[in-house]
């Protein structure tokens, strides 16, 4: 799993992880993805965009048979009005 920019956090089934990472799953099983947004890094504001297959942001995935990556593309965007 790799994130643009790099640094930002997402979600491979259950847990929450800093990228970039690895994940290793059985060929043909399912586990879903996610790109949390608006994230913080390093003082600036940062919002979902894209998965590099395509994937809503919020997604299955069935395990390929070869070694993949998937990207989760961010924007940097003005602060979300609810944070102080």
């Amino acid at each position: 799993m790799n994130v643009s920019p790099s640094g930002l956090q997402l979600s491979v089934g259950s847990t929450t992880q800093a990228t970039p990472s690895t994940r290793t799953v059985i060929q043909g099983s399912t586990i879903t993805v996610s790109a949390p947004a608006p994230q913080r890094l390093k003082g600036k504001w940062y919002y979902f965009t894209s998965w590099s297959d395509g994937g809503a942001q919020i997604h299955v995935v069935i395990a390929p048979a070869v070694p993949t990556t998937y990207t989760a593309t961010y924007v940097r965007g003005p602060r979300p009005p609810s944070v102080l």
